[in-house]
């Protein structure tokens, strides 16, 4: 589908990174979505079928790999992110 001057249509992914996997903008884009919703690993494998959301069995298998010698992050570190997220939209 084009839009003006054959630019992509508006909702439609542009540049060199448009996923195949990726599920359409429109029915899933952010602003759609309530705090919850953008909160769930459901919606994050909904929107990109391939990304690791919670796979425990993913992790296993990459810890495996490379053991992890300390915590990546603590819960205090997380919490605080998940404020700034939740507060200023980034972090």
């Amino acid at each position: 589908r084009q839009g003006f001057e054959g630019r992509p249509a508006p909702g439609e992914p542009r540049g060199p990174h448009r996923w195949r996997s990726m599920a359409p903008a429109t029915e899933l884009h952010a602003s759609r979505q309530g705090l919850e919703t953008l909160s769930s690993a459901d919606y994050w494998k909904r929107v990109c079928p391939k990304l690791h959301v919670a796979d425990e069995a993913f992790q296993a298998k990459s810890s495996a790999r490379r053991p992890i010698k300390e915590e990546v992050a603590s819960e205090a570190a997380c919490a605080d992110v998940r404020g700034r997220l939740l507060a200023d939209g980034y972090a």
